[in-house]
């Protein structure tokens, strides 16, 4: 029965079935489980004296003066009247919605729902819903998201005759035991509470059982991938405390003691000592400046002393020659021949690599997507190291890993990552994490700088780069834009060389420029010949430039804390006292918290948390409109509580604690995710 059609509802025609069809509804499955996104309590009384501006009320109300009704133009008019929650006064107004037009009267009561504007002492609510109580109001209001073709109560009465035509008989999907051990509700009733809450305590156990579910075969699925794509004999790395001990001698500063656990843990796995994989599959995150390229290097040493070759991939060409100059440096000295490959290359020079790669006279190759091209043939890879490994697709890592099927996989993340979205987003990957930064690292001290103050701190800054600091000047478009109001790099370059900085050697960068501009333009930087470089977020990852003291971020409030947080982190990578100035000309209360956060900390992890706070799991994972975790579960992600208990049931399943899966069962709860999950989860 649910994986009837819609069409076989009563009051489903041609149009209506379109429109459900549009929105991925074509079964009687896919529409009980579209959700309802939002709920509002109306048993609770709600007073507008105890809102604030933006807060939703839910209000019993009293219409107390006459209506007024005005058409603007055409498409244009609004219907305006006061109204009483018993204490306070508030003003109502309708636009466009003419079918209150003589319906609404003094002494009219109902139940308000809406978002408060109040300025001083004075209350609006502009287009609330409007709900006449009778005998049968829940007390629970739902909304759906529906297009403008279907409204609400039409819905929710197709919701009912779904849930008759099944009547009770959804098949449980989750093992017995696992709904014993979690104390999980029954399916069918989770599917009722969901759209037909009684009270809140059983909406909320509703939506536990179905983000539970969704979370645990989303966990069960990757791991099953994983397995899939285990291998049974892969290449053993091995070592002695002596090998290791040679590397660590070779550097020039002493590992951290995160770093050190990072490493050993890496080790561990390469060397086929990992009971839970037989090859590693990892992923190695940390903040900004934290040094997990150096515990990378030491995988790649001890894969180089056991006679096997290992590859770096990078996502830009200005990374990639970073971490090719911090491998020589370290890795040459020790015997590691490496070279670089990138599409900047001449034909002669890539074929010249591309032999001797392939005759092994070469232990590591450092580049870009150029790696991965089939051309690139090693003589016995056994080591893949990804950097950035966000903004490479999961179908390049593989290609990359796929050099040699035996091939151990480490990727590398700047972006810290909330341990709750870790437990999910990289299912299928053990996790190493450095949370320690190097000695002698000073905190990057951060301001928030109004337009009034801009020119008093371009004056500050020009002062410090003619006594000798550098400064990074990033502006988030390339071209003035007459659309967005928002500085460009090509304007402010100008205004800059003719201004503040003039008689100051300056650059300027951005992404329409060749790889062999960008190239020169950082070395000039990097070499001191630039003393101040106006840029665009190319300089996000990768850069490295010690003697950079200052970092300024004009229309800071267009840019993710993440993306902040990274680009702030280009400063303090040295023991003099760093700045980071955030300029902004928004008045938007919002905004000015958001940003404050980034005055008040320089944890990576703990800016992460808060963005995924504020901005909501589908903005942060870029799942808004994927499809790949409901409503139901990215609601329910902060829960960390929630999703430890979830892998925790994964894991007691895997060891069969649990009962097993029926896969048929299994295969039916996951049917939607097989077309996305390779191509998102990972991206």
């Amino acid at each position: 029965m649910l994986t009837d059609s819609i069409k076989i509802l009563k009051g489903i025609g041609e149009k209506r079935q379109k429109s459900l069809n549009d929105m991925g509804i074509y079964t009687i499955k896919d529409l009980l489980y579209h959700f309802p996104y939002k709920y509002k309590d109306i048993s609770q009384k709600e007073f507008f004296e105890n809102k604030v501006n933006g807060d939703e009320i839910a209000a019993n109300v009293k219409v107390t003066g006459k209506p007024f009704y005005r058409r603007v133009n055409k498409s244009l008019n609004y219907l305006s009247f006061y109204l009483t929650d018993g204490k306070t006064k508030c003003k109502c107004t309708l636009f466009n919605q003419q079918y209150y037009l003589g319906k609404i009267n003094p002494g009219d009561e109902f139940i308000l729902i809406g978002i408060v504007k109040k300025e001083k002492n004075a209350f609006e609510v502009i287009n609330p819903k409007i709900i006449y109580p009778d005998e049968n109001t829940p007390d629970i209001i739902t909304q759906y998201r529906l297009p403008n073709t279907i409204k609400q109560k039409s819905f929710e009465k197709l919701i009912v005759k779904a849930l008759d035509s099944i009547n009770g008989k959804l098949d449980e999907t989750l093992p017995a035991a696992v709904l014993t051990n979690y104390n999980i509700c029954d399916l069918n009733i989770a599917v009722r509470q969901i759209h037909f809450p009684e009270s809140m305590v059983s909406l909320a156990d509703a939506q536990y059982r179905m983000a539970f579910e969704e979370m645990y075969f989303f966990i069960m699925l990757l791991r099953r991938i994983r397995k899939n794509n285990q291998v049974k004999s892969p290449i053993p790395i091995k070592y002695s405390d002596q090998e290791l001990t040679n590397f660590l001698n070779a550097l020039p500063f002493k590992m951290t003691n995160a770093q050190r656990k990072a490493t050993d843990e890496i080790l561990i796995d390469i060397a086929g000592k990992n009971p839970s994989s037989p090859i590693m599959n990892r992923l190695l995150q940390g903040d900004v400046g934290c040094g997990k390229t150096v515990v990378a290097m030491a995988a790649i040493y001890i894969t180089f002393i056991n006679g096997y070759q290992s590859a770096l991939m990078a996502p830009t060409e200005i990374l990639a020659m970073q971490h090719y100059d911090e491998c020589r440096k370290i890795l040459e000295p020790l015997g590691v021949k490496t070279a670089l490959l990138t599409s900047s290359l001449s034909a002669a020079e890539k074929s010249e690599i591309r032999e001797r790669l392939l005759s092994g006279r070469i232990d590591l190759l450092v580049g870009t997507h150029a790696i991965i091209q089939s051309s690139v043939i090693f003589s016995n890879l056994a080591l893949a190291v990804t950097d950035e490994q966000h903004r490479f697709g999961v179908n390049q890592r593989a290609l990359l890993s796929q050099k040699n099927e035996y091939c151990h996989m480490l990727v590398m993340s700047a972006t810290p990552v909330p341990r709750t979205l870790a437990l999910i987003i990289y299912g299928d990957l053990d996790i190493s994490t450095i949370d320690e930064l190097p000695p002698g690292r000073k905190k990057v001290h951060t301001r928030i700088v109004s337009n009034e103050k801009r020119n008093d701190m371009y004056k500050y800054i020009s002062e410090n780069i003619k006594d000798g600091q550098q400064s990074y000047i990033v502006c988030p478009l390339i071209e003035e834009s007459d659309k967005l109001d928002a500085l460009s790099v090509s304007e402010l370059y100008k205004e800059l060389k003719n201004g503040h900085f003039a008689g100051i050697s300056i650059g300027l960068l951005h992404g329409k420029m060749s790889d062999e501009e960008k190239n020169r333009m950082l070395n000039d930087f990097s070499s001191g010949k630039l003393r101040a470089l106006i840029s665009t977020t190319v300089i996000e990852v990768g850069v490295n430039v010690p003697g950079a003291t200052i970092m300024v971020i004009e229309n800071a409030e267009r840019f993710g804390l993440a993306q902040l947080h990274q680009l702030r982190g280009r400063v303090g990578r040295n023991d003099k006292e760093s700045w980071c100035f955030m300029t902004t000309g928004s008045n938007n209360a919002a905004s000015t918290e958001r940003l404050k956060i980034m005055t008040q900390t320089n944890d990576g992890f703990v800016i992460s948390e808060k963005d995924l706070e504020l901005r909501g799991p589908g903005q942060f994972l870029g799942m808004k409109q994927s499809g790949l975790l409901d409503t139901r579960v990215l609601a329910l992600i902060n829960n960390y509580e929630l999703v430890a208990r979830v892998k925790e049931a994964a894991d007691k399943t895997e060891n069969g604690e649990l009962g097993k899966i029926q896969d048929i069962v299994f295969n039916l709860a996951l049917s939607r995710y097989e077309s996305q999950i390779k191509d998102i989860v990972l991206n």
